[in-house]
């Protein structure tokens, strides 16, 4: 008997189901978006808390809470 008539399927997976993909490519998007973010949160701090002097960053704020004990 053959498979069909014996009611048994095995799937043949070719280029379908590349499992570097699978797995790899939620690793590809979190790297991406934490670059992102890094890259967000360092033109913050260049743009609000430096001036850009001719060749150099000097700090023009400096903001601290302090809690007395």
């Amino acid at each position: 008997m053959s498979e069909k008539e014996q009611g048994t399927f095995k799937p043949q997976f070719g280029a379908e189901l590349n499992i570097e993909s699978i797995i790899g490519a939620p690793l590809v998007a979190a790297s991406k978006a934490n670059v992102m973010m890094l890259t967000g949160q360092a033109q913050f701090l260049l743009d609000y808390c430096f001036t850009k002097r001719i060749g150099d960053f000097r700090l023009c704020c400096i903001v601290g809470f302090f809690r007395s004990a």
